[in-house]
């Protein structure tokens, strides 16, 4: 038996991408919607999960279960330890993971697999103009304005953010492109907590009625629909280059300090160096080390990612179950 363990709204968020396919392909599995506590590991199954911490407490023996560790993150900056997850198998989503992380391919526990989440941004790249006439009608947007979409982390005791500059984002952006729909895209990590309630609530306050917070799962489809990108989230800007979507990206610190390995990503042009929104839009053209970048996080660039890591999980455990 296989068994998925969903724990936390990113990492269970990234897994639900892998359960519907198991849905729609009905295969059996068995659903945890918390950590297991080490009594519900039953001997010879296996687990699969996008957590770092799937077991309550202590862990049983490894040789007790299958382990499987999936990704929810395409960058490797941030999110899964790999070489130390303890899985039986780890599926990464491209080759930058093993690099920044220096694991050796060698070995079975590691299996560049693909990433469950990219079916869904692949088919969304053919899908800007449906996703604009829906969101349009279903919020009173101009269809004939300018749609930017703004993705900051939000601020904690350790991060920076860029959260609070979004007023005078925005100001910027009217001042330079005149008609635009501004679309503040909250980050699932960013919830309403002191940090971010008070930027928000500014934000809000001010009443701009084409500054809008967008929350939960419609997120993708926003930045489908948008006509320039703007973020300090590295997978983010994996995501629009996947749409060839015109990128700027922001700097964000970490306890005062830029985190060094964001600077791959400043082949997209930063803020500061844009000096007209209109006139950057207008001649973007991908830089081609963003494209290399590209390659490096996403081994599979198709709609074929949840069924490539099925076969990869399903024939694994097979073997493990073989050799017991």
């Amino acid at each position: 038996m296989i068994h998925f363990v969903r724990v936390g709204p990113i990492p269970g968020g990234h897994l639900d991408y892998l359960i519907r396919y198991w849905d729609q392909q009905n295969l059996d599995y068995e659903l945890h919607e918390e950590r297991l506590a080490p009594d519900q590991i039953i001997a010879g199954h296996c687990y699969v999960t996008c957590s770092s911490q799937m077991v309550k407490g202590d862990s049983p023996r490894l040789s007790d279960l299958f382990q499987v560790q999936l990704p929810h993150n395409l960058t490797g900056l941030k999110g899964i330890n790999f070489d130390t997850s303890g899985a039986d198998l780890n599926i990464l989503a491209g080759p930058r993971v093993p690099l920044l992380q220096g694991l050796d391919l060698d070995s079975p526990r590691f299996v560049i697999g693909g990433y469950a989440k990219w079916d869904t941004i692949y088919q969304e790249r053919f899908l800007k103009q449906q996703r604009r006439e829906e969101l349009g009608r279903d919020h009173g947007y101009d269809l004939g304005a300018k749609w930017v979409c703004f993705y900051p982390t939000g601020p904690n005791k350790m991060v920076s953010g860029n959260l609070h500059k979004t007023l005078r984002l925005y100001q910027r952006l009217a001042d330079d492109m005149g008609n635009v729909e501004f679309f503040l895209l909250n980050h699932a990590r960013n919830p309403r907590t002191e940090h971010t309630r008070l930027v928000l609530e500014e934000i809000e306050e001010a009443g701009l009625p084409r500054v809008h917070i967008i929350d939960g799962a419609d997120t993708l489809h926003y930045i489908t629909a948008c006509d320039l990108f703007i973020t300090d989230i590295a997978s983010a800007v994996v995501t629009a280059m996947s749409m060839d979507k015109p990128i700027i990206f922001m700097q964000v610190k970490f306890n005062g300090k830029v985190v060094p390995r964001t600077t791959a990503f400043q082949q997209a042009p930063l803020l500061r160096e844009v000096r007209d929104f209109g006139d950057y839009v207008r001649d973007w053209v991908s830089p081609p080390g963003l494209r290399r970048l590209f390659d490096e996080c996403v081994a599979f660039d198709d709609a074929d990612n949840c069924s490539r890591i099925t076969t990869i999980i399903r024939s694994s455990f097979a073997r493990w179950a073989q050799s017991r």
